[in-house]
């Protein structure tokens, strides 16, 4: 690798390093001026929150590669049995355990019954 290459290199490290420390110092400096408790905030928050909820559905009715071989009636079950863990233990790893639990299962003792 020649000096060029190098400096080239070093110049496209520090530009991509600036080009993003700007954007995320002006965000720490953005937010020193909301309240946390804001209405944009929580519009902020509400629409997180809907993009998450978009993204499950979509994983559910079209998803990609393998769980493409799971039933529905299996995908949905395990989406209820992690969104009813979540909430009555106020705990997601354990949500997302059930969930996972509830497709091992369904796939195992149900499918082969259809």
């Amino acid at each position: 690798m020649s000096d060029d290459d190098l400096h080239l290199l070093m110049a496209i490290f520090v530009a991509g390093g600036l080009a993003t420390y700007i954007w995320r110092a002006m965000g720490v400096y953005a937010a020193q001026k909301l309240s946390p408790d804001g209405e944009l905030l929580r519009w902020l928050s509400c629409v997180a929150t809907a993009i998450v909820a978009a993204l499950c559905i979509k994983l559910a009715i079209a998803p990609p590669d393998i769980l493409k071989e799971t039933l529905l009636a299996t995908r949905l079950g395990a989406y209820g049995a992690g969104i009813a863990v979540y909430y009555a233990l106020s705990n997601a790893p354990a949500g997302v355990g059930a969930a996972f639990a509830t497709i091992l299962i369904m796939e195992e003792l149900v499918r082969p019954l259809l």
